[in-house]
């Protein structure tokens, strides 16, 4: 006689199923927020200087300034 070489996989329970989609939700809100001034900063980084405190604030800068980082770079020392 052989032994069977099927085995039982148990269920995996709801509630861990829960706890481990809570914790993807609260890791990708953490990302988010951690990224947010990131963000931020690197769009004011780009923008003319009449376009830093308008409101509403604009994400993407018209138009982009790549220059503003060499300028700051030859005055900083």
């Amino acid at each position: 006689m052989q032994a069977s070489n099927h085995t039982y996989k148990r269920p995996v329970p709801v509630r861990r199923i829960i706890n481990v989609v809570m914790v993807h939700i609260l890791l990708v809100a953490g990302a988010i927020v951690f990224l947010f001034p990131f963000l931020w900063m690197l769009s004011t980084a780009l923008k003319p200087i009449d376009q830093v405190m308008t409101l509403p604030p604009r994400w993407v800068p018209k138009p982009i300034l790549w220059h503003n980082f060499i300028k700051v770079f030859k005055t900083v020392p």
